[in-house]
């Protein structure tokens, strides 16, 4: 029973130094991720030329697909020359109620100028959102059971 014991230090200390070290990698990465992003996608100003929600259609499968996305088209110029986009963001943009939709769709009315996005290689790719790299919840949720689960036997160990 004593050589367990003496086991029980380094396992606690190991559990919490991989969680701190998940942890740590992980808002790293998040911060590469997020300047990379404002490396790859450079600014420029647009107008919106149409403006309007769409519904989904229905493709016979039987799962219910009911759905409005908003459809944006837009013009911009880069380096004097003009490109047209109907890109919202890298994510399908997709809503279950149609007056939620038309919400978002009336921040960008027809004639609106608007800051867009486009990539750094590519100006014909563009987008109204920048996009974000989103936090690995599961990363940061595996992490934080390591530490606690640590901890608890860092705290059994001096009863």
């Amino acid at each position: 029973m004593s050589r367990q014991r003496h086991k029980l230090p380094f396992i606690s200390t190991a559990l919490i130094l991989i969680g701190a070290a998940m942890l740590i990698l992980e808002l790293l990465h998040y911060r590469s991720e997020s300047m990379n992003v404002k490396q790859k996608w450079l600014p420029a100003t647009g107008t919106i030329i149409t403006s309007l929600v769409s519904p989904l259609q229905n493709n016979g499968t039987g799962k219910d697909k009911t759905g409005f996305t908003p459809y944006f088209q837009y013009h911009y110029f880069v380096d004097g020359r003009e490109y047209i986009s109907e890109k919202i963001s890298q994510r399908t943009v997709i809503y279950r109620d149609e007056a939620a939709a038309q919400d978002f769709v009336n921040q960008f009315p027809a004639g609106q100028d608007i800051n867009i996005y486009y990539e750094k290689g590519d100006p014909a790719n563009a987008l109204l959102e920048l996009p974000s790299y989103q936090i690995n919840i599961v990363c940061i949720s595996a992490a934080a059971v390591l530490i606690a689960a640590g901890l608890i036997m860092w705290r059994f160990m001096r009863i």
